[in-house]
């Protein structure tokens, strides 16, 4: 059971927000739009996220590699 000091309403206020979002994508509202207008964000996989060099290999046969360098980012 609660106390009633742990049931009180206290406001949370959201005062600012860091994302990075796919499509060039610079704000919330601009990435609301990307999304409500299905705009396709899907790129190649940018290289400051992670070395794609690591992960790709174009022959879908080896083992622990992935075959596409697009992807969207978040």
């Amino acid at each position: 059971m609660l106390s009633n000091k742990a049931k009180e309403n206290n406001g949370i206020a959201i005062i600012g927000i860091g994302c990075r979002f796919p499509g060039n994508v610079s704000d919330t509202e601009s990435y609301w739009e990307l999304i409500s207008k299905g705009i396709d964000a899907i790129s190649e996989i940018p290289d400051d996220r992670w070395s794609i060099q690591n992960f790709y290999d174009a022959n879908k046969e080896k083992d622990g590699k992935i075959i596409t360098k697009m992807g969207v980012d978040f």
